[in-house]
């Protein structure tokens, strides 16, 4: 499983730096830095956080750490499919935000 590249990917596509993530999760950069870097592994606890931040549920960035072997065929493809993946979860996050924002329009 790859959990520490979809969580660092996660990251990176929101332009997010170590330190600006570590603030958010209530955790230090030189943890957040173990964890992305395979050092350490994130807990249940940790991975809840990171989702809550994205706008995700957890089971798909388990989903994606589990199947990250499967789409990463060489560095090319695994920049493409990353941006792929990244997108559809952007476009996810917005929808839900729009599903909120409609339900507080008065009737």
């Amino acid at each position: 499983m790859k959990i520490e590249k979809v969580l660092k990917t996660l990251r990176v596509f929101h332009d997010l730096k170590q330190s600006e993530l570590a603030l958010q999760l209530l955790c230090s950069k030189s943890y957040l830095s173990e964890i992305e870097s395979g050092k350490k592994s994130p807990t249940l606890q940790f991975i809840q956080k990171y989702a809550q931040i994205f706008n995700l549920k957890v089971f798909e960035i388990i989903f994606l750490a589990e199947n990250w072997d499967k789409l990463e065929q060489g560095e090319q493809k695994e920049i493409s499919i990353s941006s792929k993946i990244m997108a559809m979860i952007n476009l996810k996050s917005q929808l839900r935000q729009q599903q909120v924002l409609m339900q507080k329009l008065p009737d």
